[in-house]
């Protein structure tokens, strides 16, 4: 097995969210727990173990990912929507999936080497996705940072 090695140059994050992301069922745009993907490298394969729902208390507490896991990716679907208009009568702290104006949105959230992260956003009404990256705050990235270290933390 290969060990545990939490910086590797050679894998791009960006390149495994786009596929996990292309890979995703359509039914992930309706309401249901995130699924999670643990990417490994065997010898110089790279295998996507589908490990199905997981819960967010499974994922930042308990989910290990194995020693030769190179990133893990969690696919969600949710809802979007525009949270510093101005010219809105709705409230800015307002839910998404309660505001006049939500999108049906999936999420690809992939963290991997050092920490790093990478999402890929798909809306519902557009074609094209979009791809973020560097730090992003909430309890999808605190929940992938846990599970991340957990990984380190087993290997030691």
């Amino acid at each position: 097995m290969v060990p545990f090695d939490p910086v590797r140059p050679d894998v791009d994050l960006v390149a495994l969210a786009e596929l996990c992301s292309a890979l995703a069922p359509d039914d992930l745009l309706e309401p249901s727990n995130p699924r999670l993907i643990v990417i490994c490298r065997e010898g110089e394969e790279i295998q996507f173990n589908v490990h199905g729902e997981v819960t967010h208390v499974e994922l930042r507490d308990v989910v290990v990912p194995p020693p030769n896991a190179i990133a893990i990716a969690l696919l969600c679907g949710g809802w979007m929507a525009q949270s510093d208009d101005q010219t809105s009568s709705q409230p800015l702290d307002m839910r998404p999936s309660r505001h006049p104006d939500r999108r049906r949105v999936h999420s690809t959230t992939v963290i991997g080497g050092a920490f790093s992260m990478v999402t890929v956003l798909r809306v519902l009404e557009h074609p094209d996705p979009m791809i973020l990256t560097g730090c992003t705050v909430g309890r999808v990235p605190d929940a992938l940072e846990a599970c991340w270290l957990r990984g380190f933390l087993e290997a030691a």
